[in-house]
């Protein structure tokens, strides 16, 4: 990321680690035979932002400036100044296919799609604009069931 704010240019690379408690609720429509099945997925989210771990490099002039590990503290202001939200909540939708492999066995592919629709930030940042961000995040999974 390439960054210029107020007194400061230069170069931004971290790595962000973010934990999520999220519960999707999605219909699912089922087509196709014993075999194969394709699943259609469409519902919603909502979630809590319960940690951060930020790690990384700041490049100012060529003078590289490492980041030590360290959990994200959030901000939180009483005011109309910037804080985090840490409540999430938007809309999921995806895409699966399940084989059937054996007479109680089915292998399941799945990709899901989460579009936050509240901001994980509030007010404003320090050069007075509105200052919002949202979750948009992609999932792919595998799974073996077994019926009974």
């Amino acid at each position: 990321l390439n960054v210029k704010y107020l007194n400061f240019e230069g170069s931004y690379t971290t790595d962000n680690q973010n934990l999520y408690l999220q519960l999707p609720v999605m219909a699912d429509l089922s087509l196709g035979g014993e075999a194969v099945r394709i699943h259609f997925m469409a519902g919603g989210y909502a979630g809590f932002w319960a940690t951060q771990w930020r790690q990384g490099y700041v490049y100012v002039s060529g003078d590289e400036r490492p980041w030590t590990g360290n959990a994200y503290h959030f901000v939180k202001a009483e005011d109309d100044s910037f804080s985090d939200n840490r409540f999430d909540a938007g809309l999921a939708g995806g895409l699966g296919l399940e084989l059937r492999v054996a007479p109680a066995w089915r292998l399941l592919f799945e990709g899901n799609y989460y579009h936050g629709l509240i901001s994980t930030s509030k007010g404003v940042n320090a050069l007075g604009e509105a200052y919002k961000t949202f979750n948009r995040t992609w999932t792919f999974g595998m799974g073996v069931t077994y019926q009974f």
